[in-house]
């Protein structure tokens, strides 16, 4: 499975403070530097996560960094931003409570989850095409960013909210490549990924605020005034790969509604969508569930003669067979979250 973040990721942070269970502990200027990450947080903090850091010095041909080892990650970066280094891992492991809230993990004590973050564009695109050179023509079309390969990820530092914004998305593709034995529909699993990309830090601690994703309100603004908007069956029906390929407008459009949709899923927490979402969620990877969307594409009549394909299946399974109707609904509400965001859009 390859699954790609795209550039301009937004992150919401606030005033971080440093937690005396952190084992890796922060001298007095980094906590001055990290407290420069401002935005002041409103939801409610998640408690502390204890974990453990280890640390060492690490090298790859010319390159020299920072090996770091925590319960469920293991960290390359040559980035030299030392209140951004000292932060990731405490981030990171936040980030990795807030994917097991969404998707059960099905493993226990699986391996640790890979990371490889670059200071420099150069030094990930080195990398990149002597690990993967077959893929490295597609990743460079990637203008910031990372990718994501199994349940390793490349990523190079942007800036201290967009690059924590970005690892939150790649780290949700890792996590579910280690944990679910079958791919996810590619508007499932960039739909979570988007949906972990905003946040908020509060004295160490990580709150995520999914639907409050400046960079995909944007966009979604932006795609509503010009019209650009994909259809929902574009959207179930698209891979992943056939996103990087694609015009700035659609990838921009496709991630933004991927992101969109999820929330509007989740709206509210006890309302049928929320329901059926949380049942796709619980079996995904089981038995179950591969013969059940086997089984609906075999027995489905495929709409105006194109067959359905397991995306689109899982929707129709879990969510809804009326995706009109779904559609007319999920338009409202797009066009309603982009008012309540201050966006300009047209009808």
């Amino acid at each position: 499975m390859v699954s790609t973040a795209r550039s301009e990721h937004a992150a919401k942070v606030g005033v971080l403070m440093v937690s005396a269970r952190w084992t890796s502990a922060l001298g007095l200027g980094s906590m001055i530097a990290l407290a420069s990450l401002l935005v002041p947080g409103c939801a409610k903090p998640r408690p502390p996560e204890v974990f453990s850091v280890q640390q060492e010095e690490w090298k790859s041909g010319s390159i020299t960094g920072r090996r770091m080892l925590t319960d469920h990650f293991e960290i390359y970066t040559t980035v030299r931003d030392e209140a951004f280094v000292e932060l990731l891992p405490r981030f990171m492991e936040s980030a990795h409570a807030q994917y097991r809230t969404l998707v059960p993990p099905g493993l226990e004590n699986p391996a640790r989850l890979v990371i490889y973050l670059f200071a420099g564009r150069r030094d990930w695109e080195r990398f990149t095409a002597s690990h993967w050179p077959h893929r490295a023509g597609i990743y460079r079309r990637i203008q910031s960013g990372a990718f994501t390969e199994g349940t390793t990820s490349v990523a190079y530092y942007l800036d201290r909210p967009r690059t924590l914004s970005v690892l939150a998305h790649e780290g949700l593709h890792q996590y579910v490549a280690q944990q679910i034995p079958a791919e996810l529909p590619a508007w499932l699993n960039e739909g979570l990924a988007c949906y972990c990309e905003s946040f908020e830090l509060h004295r160490g601690q990580l709150s995520f605020t999914p639907r409050d994703n400046p960079n995909r309100l944007r966009s979604l603004c932006e795609g509503i005034n010009a019209k650009t908007l994909l259809p929902l069956r574009e959207i179930l029906r698209t891979h992943a790969g056939e996103v990087i390929a694609a015009t700035d407008r659609r990838v921009y459009n496709y991630y933004a509604q991927a992101w969109a949709l999820i929330v509007y899923l989740n709206e509210p927490p006890d309302g049928p969508h929320a329901a059926g979402l949380r049942r796709l969620l619980q079996e995904l990877g089981t038995e179950q569930y591969r013969f059940g969307i086997g089984a609906y594409v075999a027995a489905t009549e495929p709409p105006e003669g194109i067959p359905i394909n397991a995306g689109e299946a899982a929707f129709h399974k879990y969510i809804t067979a009326d995706l009109d109707e779904f559609e007319r609904s999920f338009r409202t509400y797009l066009l309603r979250l982009a008012s309540l965001a201050g966006g300009d859009v047209g009808g």
